[in-house]
């Protein structure tokens, strides 16, 4: 069923930040952080298992947030004064609080230095520190923690530091791999590689336990790393995407996989990229661009046809900001309002029901 946008939402969400999870997504408004979805484990963070939040839920004890990530199960903030906090799911250490349990609220994570950022897409996290140093912990079984190690079913519950460089800017979590930037501009990725998502070339090692570098450009800005893919934006604001491509969500116009990256369309505009598992979506001009999986309404076309190349998601052109889930997509516009569309099984679009819908639709006040 597709259902029309409300056209005029209401003016008091305002939102500074969104982030989508697997089948959660939070939002950042005046410091405040709020929830929606899914909340079994706690990735909520309001303090009690949640099975479907259908409107936003205020998460406990954070006032003061700057930034906010969402993961498989848990989420993550980092403060006004650079501190991280982790909440939800924990079974492989991805709270980053020195154990393995569960928590519904906020906890905070001990690091050496304040976060700058910080990224936390599947079952563990990773945080740039003021000092440029990058820390990561949670899963590792495939060496996305890069700690030159041999694989363990258990995570590291312990942040733990990546090399002793002190010049990253950027960090990207997927699924078995990690991509970051150094200051630079030079791409690395590690990890799991068996769809050629670390994007080093044909022939290499399907699984690669420290960082290595991604050709020899020095003029990347922003990553997403997905399941087995990966995208990225270099600072002439061009979008180049590799790795597995069954959905066609390399935006390339088929279904090949790809071993380096690949440039996108002919657009020189991207600010702004989101890859999952099975789509992907950016921003140009404002103006919100998706391909890949479409069965749930995840691209906003107002249908369920797969799109191989961009497809333009409505006729708006303020959009600030988006983050894709696993069969949904959220996104911010430039008044602070959030805006969902796709699978809604858990309440993940925030509206109030749990209708699927195939267009973008507002989050409801909460």
């Amino acid at each position: 069923m597709l259902t029309a946008p409300d056209a005029s939402p209401p003016s008091a969400r305002s939102y500074s930040t969104l982030a989508v999870g697997q089948t959660h997504a939070c939002a950042i408004r005046a410091g405040q952080i709020f929830c929606w979805g899914l909340g079994a484990r706690g990735e909520l963070g309001t303090g009690a298992v949640v099975p479907g939040a259908l409107t936003p839920r205020r998460v406990a004890g954070l006032d003061t947030a700057a930034s906010v990530s969402s993961g498989e199960f848990h989420s993550c903030a980092i403060d006004r004064a650079g501190s991280v906090f982790c909440w939800g799911g924990n079974d492989q250490g991805q709270l980053g609080v020195l154990d393995f349990g569960d928590r519904l609220a906020p906890s905070r994570v001990d690091l050496s230095d304040a976060a700058s950022q910080l990224a936390t897409s599947f079952l563990f996290s990773c945080a740039v520190l003021r000092d440029q140093s990058l820390w990561c912990w949670g899963r590792n079984f495939e060496g996305q923690l890069a700690q030159g190690d041999v694989p363990d079913e258990t995570g590291i519950p312990t942040p733990t530091r990546v090399g002793s460089d002190r010049d990253w800017t950027h960090v990207s979590t997927g699924q078995g791999h990690t991509c970051g930037i150094r200051a630079a501009g030079a791409l690395y990725c590690w990890g799991r590689n068996t769809e050629g998502e670390l994007g080093v070339g044909a022939g290499a090692s399907i699984q690669i336990r420290r960082p290595t570098r991604v050709g020899d450009e020095s003029d990347w800005q922003r990553v997403s790393a997905a399941e087995n893919e990966t995208c990225a934006i270099k600072t002439n604001g061009t979008l180049w995407c590799w790795g597995g491509n069954p959905d066609g969500q390399l935006g390339l116009g088929d279904h090949n996989r790809r071993d380096v990256p690949v440039r996108v369309g002919d657009q020189s505009a991207w600010d702004a990229v989101s890859l999952s598992t099975f789509h992907a979506c950016a921003i140009a001009r404002g103006e919100l661009w998706c391909w890949g999986r479409n069965t749930e309404g995840q691209l906003g076309t107002g249908d369920g046809e797969d799109r191989l190349a961009p497809a333009r998601a409505g006729e708006d052109a303020d959009w600030s900001s988006v983050s894709t889930g696993r069969f949904f997509t959220c996104a911010l516009k430039s008044n602070g309002s959030a805006w969902c569309t796709g699978a809604n099984d858990e309440g993940q679009l925030g509206g109030g029901d749990r209708e699927r819908r195939f267009v973008l639709t507002p989050v409801a006040a909460d």
